[in-house]
């Protein structure tokens, strides 16, 4: 749109969105390119072997888990589930635990009040059931 047309459309406008958003203008801001796909290949591959650190399940097998959350400003703990799941999935990846689905793990979360930023941190207890 030309600088007459904007002033049309918007009286009002300031002179930064008349230069911005003018054709005519010689400083106007670039039109946005659109983004190709990155095709390089990714930093790490895929790991090799049948499994992904997972150990096997055993038929049964369950395992209790329980997060522990100290911070100086305690969350409720349904605020804490997206960062909760990383670390249980990072357990599964790293084969602390055979899986996370509800057959194998029952767990809790719970916050508590740390007493300054220095004592901050996450504690996770996992005990087997059966």
């Amino acid at each position: 749109m030309t600088r007459d047309e904007l002033l049309k459309r918007f009286p009002n406008a300031s002179a930064a969105f008349l230069r911005n958003n003018s054709d005519d203008h010689p400083s106007r801001l670039p039109a946005r390119q659109e983004r190709k796909p990155d095709t390089r290949p990714a930093l790490v591959s895929a790991p090799q072997g049948k499994g992904t650190g997972k150990r096997s399940v055993v038929p049964g097998e369950r395992y209790r888990i329980s997060f522990t959350v100290h911070a100086v400003r305690p969350r409720d703990w349904d605020n804490l589930t997206a960062s909760i799941k990383q670390l249980q999935d990072c357990l599964v990846e790293a084969g602390w635990l055979p899986d996370d689905n509800w057959k194998v793990l029952e767990g809790t979360v719970r916050s508590d009040k740390a007493a300054s930023k220095a004592e901050e941190r996450t504690e996770i207890t996992i005990e087997r059931i059966k």
